[in-house]
């Protein structure tokens, strides 16, 4: 082999004797660290006996003159390979040096994991309640707006009708039972066509409330007053004694007329229909529990009940349960419903007490 290739050699290999003295310097520093494995001992020994066998060749070669290349090559490699060694055997010490985790510190990052966790899907929780919100109210400006016009639009035709018919009836001559008949069922369309209209009025346009005071069972039997409630037993109770709101009584009374008007017709072709109405009072809020027997709702009924235009009837347009939230949520109320088959369904209306926000006088 020619002088060239064995030079190339040595300038690769020997370039480790730059860092041979400062690391060999740091080895005789740690040789009596305690707990060291045997394997890692052994290492750093060899280390610095080629170190300084390495340095012994350079100083023969120095003052002799002789470049004894062979061995030059074997010492420096020897070298480098010890400190390769010695390099995996400390990063395997360190692995198995490093602190166990006890119990107690790994039930605590448990606890933090699961903590952070949950905190992170409550806030997606909040974020998708809040962009459903968000779709929510601009779908009900649209169609407050859509309800608005056609609302307008449609009371005086049905105004025009409904004085047509009672033209006819004044000027009928007809022994005929089945004219009047029809003048009844005329009658009666437009009688649920004005209410129609009147429920798209009243979603398109929630009045500020003017609030009183005035007791929740005087509400609750004048809207049972107006109901048909032939064949079903009724019980109304009241805990408490009297328990007073502090809100718009028209409309407090409309949402518990559409919740006992929902509720009567779900009772329709039971065999025993019975409807339970409870009064009292619940975390200084007043409640008023209708309760029927009917079949229930599933949980996509349940879910979507509140919605504008959802409905499950054959009849009605959906405007009733969502004009009851509309007038109980300016007038701070709330009202939630749940349902199974076999218990019928619930619905709870809460309200502010009067002696709780009755503003004071002065």
């Amino acid at each position: 082999m020619s002088i060239q290739w064995w030079n190339g050699v040595m300038n690769v290999v020997t370039n480790v004797d730059y860092l041979a003295i400062p690391i060999a310097f740091i080895v005789l520093r740690n040789l009596r660290e305690p707990d060291v494995p045997a394997r890692v001992l052994v290492s750093r020994v060899l280390f610095v006996v080629f170190c300084g066998a390495h340095h012994g060749v350079m100083a023969v070669v120095l003052f002799s003159g002789h470049q004894i290349w062979l061995i030059r090559t074997i010492v420096n490699v020897a070298m480098a390979g010890v400190s390769c060694w010695s390099l995996l055997e400390h990063i395997r010490w360190a692995r198995v040096k490093a602190p166990p985790v006890s119990v107690q510190e790994h039930t605590m990052l448990e606890g933090r994991v699961r903590e952070r966790t949950r905190d992170l899907i409550g806030t997606l929780q909040e974020l998708k309640r809040a962009q459903d919100e968000v779709v929510r109210t601009e779908r009900l400006a649209v169609l407050g707006q859509l309800s608005s016009s056609l609302g307008h639009e449609l009371r005086n035709p049905l105004g025009v009708m409904s004085n047509a018919v009672y033209y006819l009836e004044a000027i009928s001559t007809s022994p005929d039972p089945r004219v009047q008949k029809y003048h009844d069922i005329i009658r009666d369309q437009i009688d649920l066509s004005q209410k129609i209209v009147e429920n798209l009025l009243d979603f398109a346009r929630v009045k500020q409330p003017s609030p009183t005071v005035f007791p929740l069972r005087t509400v609750v039997d004048e809207q049972l007053a107006r109901l048909d409630l032939t064949g079903i037993a009724v019980r109304v109770e009241e805990d408490a004694g009297t328990v007073a709101v502090w809100a718009d009584q028209f409309q407090v009374s409309q949402a518990v007329f559409n919740v006992l008007t929902n509720a009567c017709h779900a009772l329709e072709g039971q065999s025993q229909p019975r409807l339970h109405v409870k009064i009292g009072v619940r975390d200084d809020q007043a409640t008023i529990s209708v309760r029927d027997t009917g079949a229930g709702m599933d949980n996509e009924t349940l879910s979507r009940m509140f919605e504008p235009l959802y409905t499950t009837k054959a009849r009605g347009i959906g405007l009733g349960l969502a004009i009851t939230r509309a007038f109980l949520e300016v007038n701070s109320g709330s009202i939630h419903a749940r349902s199974t088959g076999e218990e019928g369904t619930e619905f709870v209306i809460t309200l502010p007490m009067a002696e709780a926000a009755t503003p004071a006088v002065v």
